[in-house]
């Protein structure tokens, strides 16, 4: 299985590789786009601001590239960041992103429907709850996930919605999966026996 994580500059590399090889296989990270005609597996990563990440795929030609990968029908999962990235739209920056999901991105708002504060990152431990239908054999329909972001994807009741978790009322899209095309919001690099369970499936996957 070939499987490779893009470096472009903006993403949590150390920790994705260190895990995908406790897992047993050999991942490549790859900083130039026109290599990654050559894997099976992509793993697109994500840590900043959307705006930013963009403009930096734009002129560097890792949006071309990931374009051509996704029309090969290349597997690709996004990371936290990443996940965002395959969306229509970030509040973040005002900016569209890759428009491979028909869901938007939107930033935590600071009050909740009581008018109590809240509090933004949403930080640490939280649950994922799976489609029951869901092929990934080593993963519950419940599983805990390590979080860290300001903004989430508005999708919960969405038919690409994967997983939903709520915070501080906010019920939204921690997963999303479209054919060969998967984002998870959490970071399953950090996120233990979930996370080696989730990223163990997504290699599997045929």
């Amino acid at each position: 299985m070939s499987i490779c994580i893009v470096d472009y500059g903006m993403g949590n590399i150390g920790s994705i590789v260190n895990m995908v090889t406790h897992l047993g296989f050999r991942p490549f990270v790859v900083d130039q786009p026109d290599a990654l005609d050559n894997y099976e597996k992509v793993i697109l990563p994500g840590v900043g601001h959307f705006g930013e990440a963009m403009k930096r795929m734009r002129k560097t030609g890792w949006l071309s590239a990931l374009e051509n990968a996704k029309n090969r029908n290349t597997w690709i999962m996004g990371i936290c960041l990443g996940m965002q990235l395959m969306t229509r739209f970030s509040a973040e920056g005002n900016c569209e992103g890759l428009g491979w999901f028909d869901l938007d991105t939107k930033r935590f708002p600071e009050k909740d429907h009581i008018d109590r504060s809240i509090k933004v990152p949403h930080m640490g431990w939280n649950s994922a709850s799976f489609r029951p239908e869901v092929d990934f054999p080593h993963l519950s329909e419940c599983e805990r996930f390590y979080f860290v972001h300001s903004f989430f994807v508005d999708g919960a009741n969405r038919s690409e919605c994967l997983s939903t978790t709520e915070y501080e009322g906010i019920r939204f899209a921690s997963g999303i999966r479209h054919g060969r095309l998967l984002g998870v919001q959490f970071h399953p690099e950090k996120s233990h026996r979930s996370g080696k369970a989730l990223i163990r499936d997504f290699i599997n996957l045929t």
